[in-house]
């Protein structure tokens, strides 16, 4: 799930943009797909959290919340990435990108897994 999030971040950099920067400007009830849409992501994420927790990979705690702190960090990691915060010589071999991904889900899985309340 959070590769196939930065990969579509990277590939529809103009979609991200406008499905998350439009928002300030935007009155949301006018653009329901656009809603529908992040609802999705985050029911998607919740089963996420929901399968992790099953399968020990994270604490306890209402799902919800914990799928926002996934979201959170994947979402943080595509605008660094489409804002060219990070210098591409970072990211110049081949799995660079992948690893960053593999390491900022693994730090986030281990604190969920400590954490115990929420």
């Amino acid at each position: 799930t959070g590769h196939a999030y930065i990969n579509f971040a990277q590939e529809n950099r103009q979609s991200m943009r406008i499905m998350f920067c439009f928002r300030e400007k935007a009155e949301m009830k006018d653009y329901p797909s656009l809603q529908e849409a992040s609802d999705e992501v985050l029911v998607c994420l919740v089963d996420v959290v929901e399968f992790c927790q099953t399968e020990g990979l994270t604490g306890p705690g209402h799902p919800l919340p914990l799928a926002l702190s996934l979201w959170a960090t994947l979402h943080g990691l595509s605008m660094i990435l489409l804002d060219h915060c990070i210098s591409q010589e970072y990211l110049l071999y081949a799995d660079a990108l992948d690893q960053l991904v593999d390491t900022n889900i693994n730090v986030l899985l281990q604190g969920l897994k400590s954490h115990s309340r929420v």
